[in-house]
């Protein structure tokens, strides 16, 4: 190809994207992006590279560390673990529950008592952990992503972005544990009275096609949304933060729709 034509291509393209993204539904999120899981290939962008508080999105990378490190482990719940503040699921100190059955469980109701634990086990204090979850983070090219705990709970300095949880996620959603886990309407756990948990994620279930991801929530970080779904053989990622409880759902299915419509 030409010097001339290569430009003339690049300027189509462009042009192409532009008009595309002109027609994308409006999104209310302070930073949004949509992703085609398997080239990378960004649909939609807005403030992508903007740094926010991740909330509960921090277990997408809690649970992929599991998977990958502790699947065999058996998670002895510590007292710190038990007394983690926020979302829980009701551990207490000695119990001791399966990884196989405490990610999925936490994944779905978002236990910070279950992720402390999680990353206890994995590596031998809660420290060396989110060191772990921030090499990974570096690995892929998650620009923007800084942890500071497994749970999500708020701290200044712990700051993700549109753009590096979407490599986040596009990494987690390639493991077959992981996306079979994200997709799940519920989880069971054993204990000595047997809990269920349901998928908090409002896109399972009522969206044609979707499989996951995660939500999150900090009166600071506002709504925020990880969510992937198929249609046709494709499927997208799309990454919503810092936006209101009441349009997030909304954005990420009017997001998703016009991704697979368009493109």
């Amino acid at each position: 190809m030409s010097l001339v034509s290569l430009i003339r291509a690049i300027a189509v393209s462009a042009s192409l994207t532009a008009h595309y993204h002109s027609m994308a539904p409006p999104v209310h999120a302070s930073s949004a992006i949509l992703i085609q899981a398997h080239s990378g290939h960004i649909l939609y962008a807005k403030n992508i590279r903007q740094e926010w508080e991740p909330a509960s999105l921090t277990k997408i990378m809690t649970a992929w560390l599991a998977i990958r490190l502790g699947w065999r482990q058996i998670v002895v719940v510590s007292k710190p673990a038990e007394n983690q503040p926020g979302a829980s699921l009701g551990l207490k100190a000695g119990q001791r529950i399966p990884m196989s059955s405490l990610v999925p469980a936490m994944m779905m109701a978002s236990g910070n008592d279950a992720a402390y634990a999680i990353g206890q086990t994995v590596t031998p204090q809660e420290t060396l952990f989110v060191s772990l979850m921030n090499r990974i983070a570096l690995k892929w090219h998650a620009l923007g992503v800084h942890f500071v705990n497994a749970t999500g709970l708020y701290e200044p300095s712990q700051r993700v972005t549109a753009l590096g949880m979407a490599v986040i996620c596009r990494h987690a959603m390639a493991n077959p544990t992981f996306r079979q886990i994200v997709d799940l309407p519920y989880a069971v756990l054993p204990q000595s009275t047997t809990k269920v948990f349901f998928n908090q994620n409002p896109l399972i279930g009522t969206y044609s096609g979707a499989i996951g991801i995660k939500i999150g929530y900090t009166p600071v970080s506002g709504e925020n949304l990880a969510g992937a779904a198929v249609r046709h053989g494709q499927c997208l990622i799309v990454i919503l933060l810092h936006d209101n409880p009441a349009d997030a759902w909304t954005d990420s299915e009017a997001l998703l729709s016009w991704g697979f419509e368009y493109h």
